[in-house]
């Protein structure tokens, strides 16, 4: 079984990547793919036309891999290694994985006078999400939280 070295990694635009690999001794035929490890689990990736393999040539030493859709996002594992939710972490997307959007929810909050975002279940927070403030937009008070007071013959 020849060895296989990842040559590099070419970034063809913000979202997109081509592998280009190299085998240590050709072979007659067989398939390529590559795989990631993300928080120990590996799963194969899959191509931006949804393939996860593809054939190689008799004699092919070079393997110029499909595009990969790059995958920038920060995974949330539950404490058996399932992806409950990723963060994008450019838009602050929180994307819930499929089979678990019945049971999970997005819950804004405050912690510590200032906003965040919960991945909750049930009556279970999973994840806090802390975002880093940029700029003060608007601050709206409710009605009932203040008293207009009339102050008479009063000097300032």
């Amino acid at each position: 079984m020849p060895e296989v070295t990842i040559t590099s990694v070419e970034k063809i635009s913000d979202t997109l990547a081509r592998i280009v690999a190299e085998l240590s001794q050709d072979i007659d035929q067989g398939f390529v793919s590559f795989q990631k490890n993300r928080n120990d689990t590996w799963t194969n990736m899959v191509t931006d036309n949804g393939e996860k393999d593809f054939a190689l040539a008799p004699k092919k030493t070079v393997i110029v891999g499909e595009t990969y859709t790059l995958d920038n996002s920060i995974g949330m594992y539950d404490n058996n290694k399932q992806l409950i939710a990723k963060l994008d972490p450019e838009t602050g997307k929180i994307t819930i994985q499929p089979e678990y959007q019945k049971t999970v929810s997005l819950v804004v909050a405050t912690q510590n006078n200032h906003p965040v975002v919960q991945v909750v279940r049930g009556n279970t927070v999973l994840f806090v999400v802390n975002f880093e403030p940029l700029e003060l937009v608007n601050i709206t008070v409710p009605a009932s939280a203040y008293k207009v007071s009339v102050i008479d013959n009063a000097d300032f």
